[in-house]
């Protein structure tokens, strides 16, 4: 059962998000960019208030909070030094927790809405972009949990949006923030780079997309144990022989997650690997189809290619390290990148086929609230945050 329905807090916030959804649908139908302005403000209000009233009661919160409260200089922190000066300027006007998750969901959120801004700039669909986001499980984890990842993944989509618009030293600082924050970015912002470089080869995108769609769908009923491969494989051997001294199978098994039983994609039964899984699947089938029958129409939007090639290659790695323990969390770098390519797929219906848009935009409207309340309004992480 959802908890919208048995906790009145988050009652009242999901009859808002409604409320504001329709606000963003009938902005769009009358093509309003001030009202989608307008709404935008609120929904971005609405989203502080949800993330940065919450009580810190999730496990990863927790951790940070302590290292919060006993942080004394950047020797002693084991995170980048770009989080650690978040949470000194966060630290220097207030000690308190309350005040530690405000400002840091603030932080976050205001870097996604600047996404939001770049990519949808000068159209009328900014709002619902960004309340698509509310209903995203895997955002939810990153704002709520995964903190350090998700105040991470604005500055690599930005990375994409910039290095895709030969803005180049944007791009490098983009990508200088991400690493600042969190070091694992560094192969993350590798496989964007590639997906960016790519994004003129069609065809290449084409087969990748058809390739991962295949493989990705295989995975569910076939072990792809590429992890295991890795953690075990001679290749490993041969990399020690060369760095001795470095227990190089210890790191990364503590990268892949091995012995961690019942944590891995294949420990679990098949609905709950449809259930983990089912957010980022859905867009990479939804995105990935309509991309192979329409990508020359497509192809003519730099932001949109950049946007997608980065999307794909990220879904890509990690449908290929699906089976190392907390999997979800490679695929947690490309779901936000899915709600941007959404609502491009969406301004292109509206453009090419006026006829079925409407309809289309009101499906797109009831999948991001059907699977928000069959996953992200129903999580444990929400019973961490709202008792």
């Amino acid at each position: 059962m959802p908890l919208y329905l048995s906790n009145p807090v988050l009652g009242f916030y999901f009859l808002i998000s409604v409320f504001l959804l329709l606000i963003s649908y009938f902005s769009i139908r009358a093509k309003s960019r001030q009202l989608d302005n307008i709404n935008f403000i609120f929904v971005f209000v609405l989203m502080v208030c949800f993330y940065g009233t919450r009580y810190p009661g999730t496990t990863d919160t927790k951790m940070y909070l302590s290292y919060f409260d006993n942080m004394t200089n950047f020797a002693s922190f084991p995170w980048g030094i770009g989080f650690y000066y978040l949470m000194e300027s966060i630290k220097t006007l207030s000690r308190d927790h309350s005040f530690y998750v405000l400002i840091s969901s603030s932080y976050a959120l205001v870097a996604l809405a600047l996404v939001v801004l770049l990519f949808l700039r000068g159209g009328y669909y900014k709002s619902l972009c960004l309340i698509s986001f509310l209903y995203s499980w895997s955002f939810l984890d990153l704002m709520t949990n995964t903190y350090r990842q998700g105040i991470t993944v604005p500055f690599v989509i930005l990375f994409a949006y910039f290095f895709g618009n030969r803005r180049y030293l944007l791009a490098v600082a983009m990508a200088g923030i991400a690493l600042s924050l969190h070091w694992s970015a560094v192969l993350i912002i590798f496989i964007v780079l590639v997906g960016v470089l790519l994004k003129n080869r069609t065809r290449l995108l084409r087969l990748l997309t058809i390739f991962s769609l295949a493989v990705f769908s295989v995975s569910f009923f076939v072990n792809i144990n590429l992890a295991e491969m890795l953690a075990k494989g001679t290749l490993l051997t041969q990399f020690q022989n060369v760095f001795v001294g470095v227990n190089l199978t210890s790191k990364v098994n503590a990268y892949l997650g091995a012995g961690v039983d019942g944590a891995s994609f294949y420990d679990m039964a098949g609905y709950q690997r449809i259930y983990y899984s089912g957010e980022i699947y859905i867009a990479a089938v939804i995105i990935g189809l309509y991309f192979i029958f329409n990508y020359q129409e497509l192809a003519q939007s730099r932001a949109f290619m950049s946007a997608y090639a980065a999307f794909l290659m990220i879904t890509i790695y990690g449908i290929l390290l699906i089976s190392m323990t907390w999997f979800i969390r490679n695929f947690y770098w490309g779901v936000p990148l899915s709600q941007i390519l959404y609502i491009y797929l969406l301004m292109e219906v509206q453009k090419k086929r006026p006829g079925i848009f409407n309809v289309v935009l009101l499906s797109y409207m009831v999948l991001i609230v059907a699977l928000g309340t069959a996953t992200m309004w129903r999580v444990p992480l929400l019973l961490g945050s709202y008792p």
